[in-house]
């Protein structure tokens, strides 16, 4: 009994954790580096799509950025350029020289990871930021992908930053055409998201939801690329 109490009086201190498709909390949904895989001499754009309670979601460049320690030959190649950081890849030979400490075959893209940090919103500036690990492979060119069509209700979704409307009370399927290698997420802050780490997806949205908000989707692939797509929705 007396164990019981204290489970009672500990659990009871520990707030609740939001779900992983919950927009309405401070997170970063996912980094991005634009292009994902680049050529010898050419560089990467490093960014990330951010969510925050009680706001929309935003493109943000990194607060700061830093080579990770297993990859710490290649910090002079990052730089921070009218207020975004990029990644240079460096020439061949400095590729070259930096395989056979990795243990990868010659002429492999050689991958280069970069902590990203991200603040809080305004309401807990004083949190230590957000640490993001994002992988950019070098020696080889990629592009992010393009996004798969998506459907709403069984209906093609609109573009971005059109309007989805809902119904309240039923199940509502969302669905991308994703690729093989493609890895979809979904996220809202309006109703319940169910299944929301598999291309097909469902919402429903329950009378005492909130009916405003938005809903996201995110498409990896396995080259590295990243591509998303945000919609304002409302629920009647």
């Amino acid at each position: 009994m007396r164990y019981l109490l204290l489970l009672v009086a500990i659990t009871g201190c520990i707030d609740p954790i939001d779900a992983r498709w919950q927009l309405d909390h401070d997170h970063v949904i996912v980094a991005r580096a634009t292009p994902p895989r680049v050529r010898e001499g050419e560089g990467t754009n490093l960014d990330a799509l951010v969510a925050h309670e009680g706001k929309p979601v935003s493109v943000e460049a990194p607060q700061t950025a830093e080579v990770a320690q297993g990859s710490a030959n290649f910090a002079r190649y990052l730089t921070q350029e009218d207020g975004s950081w990029v990644l240079h890849a460096p020439d061949a030979r400095t590729l070259a020289a930096a395989r056979p400490a990795l243990g990868i075959d010659e002429n492999a893209p050689v991958p280069v990871e970069v902590v990203l940090t991200f603040p809080h919103g305004n309401e807990r500036a004083g949190l230590d930021p957000f640490h993001v690990r994002k992988t950019v492979w070098m020696g080889e060119p990629s592009t992010n992908p393009d996004l798969p069509a998506i459907t709403v209700d069984g209906v093609p979704a609109p573009d971005e930053g059109a309007e989805v409307v809902l119904p309240i009370g039923r199940d509502v399927y969302l669905s991308a055409d994703a690729g093989d290698g493609q890895r979809v997420n979904w996220l809202t802050n309006v109703g319940t998201l169910f299944q929301d780490d598999v291309a097909t997806s469902f919402l429903r949205v329950a009378p005492t939801d909130s009916l405003s908000g938005e809903l996201v989707v995110v498409v990896r692939d396995r080259e590295g690329g990243v591509a998303w797509r945000v919609w304002p929705v409302r629920a009647e």
